[in-house]
């Protein structure tokens, strides 16, 4: 599901056009690395995953309607998972994890 960018309320007439659409939303999904697994054959598996499927939703999109791919990681994410992501043109978005009692 496409991911609002900014907090404005939605007004559904001003962004109905695909346009306008395409500027406000993004592809989005999350990633959690496991304290002590950054290295992980685990870890790179769902790395890779994210990947590809950037690289299918590139394929696949029209390039004007392109949205940005925003990825929610923790902060336990590695500094080479991180390069490889953004060199991949997925921004990143550090979140700190919910700890459920």
């Amino acid at each position: 599901w496409p991911l609002l960018l900014d907090s404005a309320p939605f007004d559904r007439e001003r962004w109905s056009t695909p346009s306008t659409q395409a500027a406000r939303e993004a592809w989005a999904t999350a990633l959690y690395v496991a304290p002590g697994s950054a290295n992980s054959a685990d870890t790179r598996a769902w790395v890779d995953a994210v990947r590809v499927l950037h690289a299918s939703v590139r394929r696949f999109e029209l390039p004007e309607q392109r949205r940005p791919f925003v990825l929610a990681v923790d902060s336990d994410l590695s500094e080479a998972h991180a390069s490889a992501f953004q060199g991949d043109g997925i921004r990143l978005l550090t979140v700190v994890p919910v700890e459920v009692p």
